[in-house]
């Protein structure tokens, strides 16, 4: 893959990413203000997060010829373990580190984004890296 190719991916994934994830943190910000844990909230706003992101990365961040019944086991596999991180990590920076919440959510968001990028690219969709040289741009 071409260093041109790859930037355009990974504008795409970070278009995809900020629908996604500025309404995800608006919920975020209006729940936890409503008096519901980071935790809690975290938890509940990352599965809404990860399903509306489904589509716009299967088709147009990484062009996926994969079949749905292929791509998204392994999706869900991948956002099992971003989830993971996330919750231990707003846990971690919030209660241990006693970083504002708000704050350390936005902090979680953007080292699960590159966890979840480089875990797609490479497991998830990776008929991108294996293509044969005939006939590719």
């Amino acid at each position: 893959m071409t260093s041109k190719r790859l930037a355009w991916q990974l504008a795409r994934y970070g278009i995809v990413g900020l629908a996604s994830n500025g309404l995800a943190y608006g919920f975020y910000l209006l729940i936890t203000f409503l008096g519901v844990a980071p935790e809690a909230t975290a938890a509940g706003i990352y599965l809404v997060g990860a399903s509306s992101s489904y589509l716009g990365n299967y088709k147009w961040t990484f062009a996926s010829k994969r079949s749905h019944a292929s791509a998204l086991p392994k999706f869900v596999a991948v956002h099992i373990l971003g989830f993971s991180v996330q919750l231990l990590l707003i846990s971690y920076l919030y209660r241990n580190i006693g970083l504002r919440h708000q704050l350390a959510q936005l902090v979680t968001v953007g080292c699960v984004s590159i966890i979840l990028f480089l875990s797609f690219k490479y497991y998830v969709y990776p008929q991108q890296n294996t293509r044969s040289t005939r006939g590719s741009t």
